[in-house]
């Protein structure tokens, strides 16, 4: 069996701070090309994830095994879940449950009890409790599966001085000290451990993993695992049996990649080649290794076609505000010579709606007497004598052009907004990979400053020397159909090199190196 270890170390937060975005790494590109594929994975997790079902519904995982050190930990076996209601707590017999859109707050005498905080699928997470003094005490964690996990006591500077994790039954197992990191074991059940105190929590997790995992695996059985700089345990411990390692440009790696230098033979995969550079340069390799992308190529053409505008969409996650600017000039100029068929579309995949909302204010102010942008067109106004157009409108009838912006926190909003998208530029000095599968995907060029194994230039691509190079990729492939199906044909064929066959054949190839 082939056990996957990500690199995932926080737990869900407070839902309503949260701010959605996209999430992906390695493992979740690994497991799906297995899955797809039909073959059994399995799952190590090092570190105390208590909604760790929940992520898995979320990201559609549904290992065959799961290896959670905090399970072993705790001596939970169960798989199944439970729903645990707030009612089902021990609340004071005065108590008075005041409900909000993001939690609920529970009073006693007219002051704060407790409160109760929910994730997205109405799931408890944590409920914190307080004294008559306002003082936060403690702290439970609840297990997604349905039980309180782990409880936190603070004192009354809220600093969380004891740390302690429960069964089943709610006795405890483990406690764990943050202040100084170290780790009772509670006498009760000793022979599942090697002693009954640890000075740090990393130990007793390397522990479980190296006597209760790693000792167990069978000669058929290898790892994939994501280099990590913040692994609880030395990652060259798993190289106790045949292990890959993976770099992304996900989770940072340079630190954990130096632990690995001893390792003879180390196979190591990276996610595009601009990561494969980085590990060359750190490992100090004669040739970067292996990259295989880590989003599949899908056949799901455009239909770009059937919108009378052609639009354009430029990717400004990477962008400052000067070379969104300096970028949005061409544009501009572009769209003022075709303000009836072509149209911009500023995108981020979060927080992008200020510098956007900057360009277009000095776009604006900057052409005012040249065009009018759409939904900013003077208005009509009405007087007695009937509808009177703005002055400007009888002395000279100006283009109207459109520049919007759109945000985007999940893939399938993406693809489905590029599936009506005619061009596609991503100027950064490091193309964003799933845009590019998503453009090879959707068949759509796309203009970048870069050439990558899945955008060539003059095939499926425009890649540019700079501003003056981008105006005639905007004339290549906006002005010219024949060009732009030349780059449908080629990237129907990139799709196959790049199949979910394809990749898995990839890693096939290295799993089975020796």
């Amino acid at each position: 069996m082939n056990y996957l270890v990500p690199a995932w170390h926080t737990r869900l937060g407070d839902w309503a701070y949260g701010t959605p975005k996209l999430n992906f790494d390695d493992i979740v590109s690994v497991y799906g090309l297995l899955a797809a594929d039909q073959q059994n994975c399995g799952l190590v997790i090092t570190d105390y994830l208590p909604q760790l079902s929940t992520r898995l519904a979320n990201i559609a995982m549904t290992p065959k095994s799961i290896f959670s050190v905090f399970d072993y930990l705790q001596g939970i076996t169960r798989t199944d879940n439970q729903i645990i209601d707030y009612a089902d707590f021990d609340w004071p017999q005065n108590a008075f449950f005041e409900f909000t859109p993001f939690r609920l707050i529970v009073r006693q005498l007219g002051k704060v009890y407790a409160n109760v905080i929910f994730d997205m699928e109405g799931k408890i997470n944590w409920v914190e409790y307080f004294n008559e003094n306002g003082q936060h005490t403690k702290t439970l964690l609840m297990d997604s599966r349905g039980f309180v996990s782990r409880i936190e006591f603070y004192n009354e500077n809220n600093q969380d001085i004891k740390d302690s994790y429960l069964n089943l039954l709610g006795e405890w197992r483990i406690n764990h000290y943050p202040q100084n990191d170290s780790v009772e074991i509670n006498p009760k059940f000793a022979g599942e451990f090697e002693k009954l105190h640890y000075d740090h929590l990393n130990d007793l997790v390397q522990e479980v993993v190296e006597k209760h995992f790693l000792d167990y695996l069978s000669p058929n059985d290898q790892l994939t695992v994501t280099i990590d700089d913040y692994s609880r345990i030395p990652q060259s411990i798993y190289n106790r049996v045949p292990t890959v390692f993976s770099a992304s440009k996900w989770h940072p790696f340079v630190e954990g990649l130096k632990t690995l230098f001893d390792i003879p033979n180390l196979r190591i995969v990276t996610d595009t080649p601009f990561t494969a550079k980085k590990v060359q340069t750190v490992m100090n390799l004669s040739q970067p290794p292996l990259s295989i992308p880590l989003y599949q190529a899908l056949f799901q053409l455009g239909h770009s076609q059937r919108i009378q505008g052609q639009r354009i969409y430029l990717f400004i996650d990477d962008l400052t505000p000067e070379e969104l600017e300096s970028l949005g000039t061409v544009i501009l100029d572009h769209l003022m010579d075709h303000p009836k068929r072509d149209e911009l579309y500023l995108f981020s995949y979060g927080g992008g709606q200020e510098k956007a909302e900057q360009f277009i204010k000095v776009v604006m102010k900057r052409h005012k007497d040249d065009f009018w942008l759409k939904g900013h067109e003077p208005e009509k106004k009405i007087t007695d004598e009937g509808i009177e157009d703005d002055p400007r409108r009888e002395e000279k009838q100006l283009p109207i052009i459109t520049i919007e912006y759109k945000e985007f926190n999940d893939t399938p909003a993406l693809m489905k907004s590029l599936d009506e998208t005619r061009l596609l530029i991503d100027w950064g000095y490091h193309p964003d990979d799933q845009l590019q599968m998503a453009a090879v995907s959707i068949g759509i060029p796309v203009i970048q400053r870069i050439e990558t194994p899945e955008i060539r230039d003059r095939q499926n691509g425009w890649i540019c020397n700079d501003l003056l190079d981008l105006r005639t990729g905007l004339r290549f492939y906006l002005n010219d159909l024949k060009h732009w199906n030349e780059s449908l044909a080629n990237n129907v064929q990139i799709m196959n090199e790049y199949s979910a066959d394809k990749l898995l054949e990839m890693w096939q190839a290295i799993w089975q190196q020796k």
